[in-house]
């Protein structure tokens, strides 16, 4: 029970901050929101570490997803503005459309370099091994080879007159 409690400890610490800054977002202000969020990457981060569960490819997930999330929110919260008239009606903002749009940018690159770094590292230490030569192909080619040593090769005259039989 407690190998499960250490080996979810920091998971269980994210996804509680997670919960917290949607909770603040909504009910408060983003830069609330933005604290504890940023807050709660360096505690799951200390935590990880600490507990030996540290994984680079982790990190590099819930720090680029984190930085997608305020991305959406920043869109959602500056990008879209909703007026009264006519009802129902959204105007889009330029100025937070971009803002949100430079963020999912920078925080989706390092995702890209890794995930095509580490396709490319696959690609090379794999190596293209040559199919084996089944026994009974090599049958056949010995085979092929002896039927044609009864035959002789048709001569340019013997195309001409038409005195041979093809095989």
């Amino acid at each position: 029970m407690l190998i499960n409690l250490k080996n979810h400890l920091h998971w269980a610490i994210y996804g509680t901050g997670l919960f917290l800054y949607f909770y603040l977002l909504v009910n408060s202000s983003l830069v609330l929101g933005l604290i504890c969020l940023l807050f709660i990457l360096y505690l799951w981060l200390l935590i990880s570490i600490l507990l030996d569960q540290y994984c680079f490819k982790s990190t590099l997930y819930v720090f680029c997803w984190s930085g997608v999330l305020v991305a959406l929110s920043l869109f959602f919260i500056y990008g879209v503005e909703q007026v009264p008239l006519p009802v129902g009606a959204i105007l889009f903002n330029a100025e937070g459309i971009l803002l949100s749009l430079l963020l999912l940018f920078v925080f989706s690159v390092p995702l890209l370099i890794y995930n095509s770094h580490n396709t490319i590292n696959r690609t090379t230490n794999t190596q293209i091994k040559e199919p084996a030569v089944n026994p009974i192909e090599q049958e056949t080619k010995q085979e092929d080879v002896l039927l044609s040593e009864e035959w002789e090769e048709a001569s340019l005259e013997d195309l001409e007159s038409g005195s041979y039989e093809p095989v």
